[in-house]
């Protein structure tokens, strides 16, 4: 070990020649260690990035998923969806597809995708279209049932960001009509005749982004009626939104919002 001790110029000149020249040895074996010592940490740098080239990420395998039953199976139906929300079955190879944003409903039938969908519905950004479910009736018809954040009618188009949804504010003084279910038939390739079963205006206009939470399942109960899986579409973060559905003591009375709803096929509570 070797101790370096500061001596000021004044008791400098005063050591004899002799212990100076000893001084002077010890900061030149000093300086010399400390070079060497960067010397060898760079050298081993280098051999290290040598020894070691740059990392290639592996190469993905697509897999499918797999389940742990034997008596179920996967199978690879089709690819390419875009923003898939959620699905519904007609048949073991009938199956319509959500498109949350574009607000498509698409229909893949023996493992191929229709080149038209079968509906083209007004979705605002948030969310978007969500729920769906379909049932046959006793007269041969087929009902799908569809839940979504619906933009405003007289715009016609999809709202897809939030400098669209400010100029719809700007020109309709709203940009959301809110949350709504709809029942639609199923004729060949189309879903059509509309009907409004379940409207959740929006409570908050103060945001151009929209409610979040908006829940969106769907299903068709065992007593023929239809559920819908309502979320709290951000009632906590306001007041005048938080109701006695969400648990708040001296909430508003339920709105709809925080919920399962129940309806029946043909709009009836």
């Amino acid at each position: 070990m070797i101790r370096v001790e500061w001596v000021g110029i004044d008791k400098y000149l005063r050591l004899s020649k002799a212990f100076r020249l000893q001084l002077l040895l010890k900061l030149i074996i000093l300086t010399v260690l400390i070079v060497c010592f960067i010397l060898y940490t760079t050298n081993r740098t280098v051999m290290v990035y040598a020894q070691y080239p740059q990392y290639e990420m592996p190469t993905v395998i697509e897999t499918l998923p797999y389940v742990n039953d034997s008596r179920l199976s996967v199978e690879l139906v089709y690819t390419g969806l875009n923003e898939s929300t959620n699905m519904a079955f007609l048949a073991s190879d009938d199956i319509l597809i959500l498109e949350g944003l574009s607000g498509k409903v698409k229909r893949i039938v023996n493992d191929q995708m229709l080149e038209e969908p079968l509906i083209d519905l007004n979705s605002y950004f948030q969310d978007g279209l969500l729920g769906i479910a379909t049932s046959k009736v006793q007269n041969g018809s087929t009902y799908v049932f569809l839940y979504f954040n619906e933009a405003p009618i007289k715009y016609g188009d999809d709202v897809d960001n939030i400098a669209e949804a400010n100029e719809v504010n700007q020109s309709l003084g709203y940009n959301r009509e809110g949350d709504r279910l709809y029942r639609f038939e199923l004729v060949g390739n189309k879903l059509v005749n509309p009907k409004l079963l379940v409207d959740l205006k929006d409570t908050n206009q103060r945001s151009l982004i929209g409610d979040m939470h908006h829940g969106g399942e769907v299903i068709i109960g065992p007593d023929n009626a239809v559920y819908v899986v309502i979320g709290d579409l951000d009632g906590w973060k306001y007041d005048d939104g938080k109701t006695k559905a969400q648990n708040y003591i001296g909430g508003k009375d339920p709105d709809g919002r925080a919920g399962i709803l129940r309806v029946t096929q043909d709009g009836n509570q």
